[in-house]
């Protein structure tokens, strides 16, 4: 739960920044969230995932990369991310 609130706090500051955009950062948040729901449920039911990606610690260095190398690209990284995340929420 603690994750959860870290990874939804950086990402709404992100897009109130304008570093993400609303659309980008808003679909994160709802995958990533989703994910994880369904991820504590597939444990609960002792059914385990093939694969779960849990991005946060690679988009949270990508903020260092952000600010020192490559500007606007962690809106990039998101998007990518978005795609995993919604493929696995599909498939999970």
């Amino acid at each position: 739960m603690s994750d959860q609130i870290v990874v939804v706090a950086t990402t709404i500051t992100l897009m109130w920044a304008e570093t993400v955009s609303i659309p980008a950062g808003g679909v994160y948040i709802f995958l990533y969230t989703t994910v994880v729901a369904f991820a504590t449920v597939r444990n609960a039911l002792a059914v385990p995932y093939s694969w779960l990606v849990r991005p946060r610690f690679v988009v949270y260095a990508w903020l260092l990369v952000e600010s020192a190398f490559w500007p606007g690209s962690i809106e990039y990284v998101i998007w990518v991310y978005n795609l995993l995340l919604g493929f696995k929420m599909i498939t999970g």
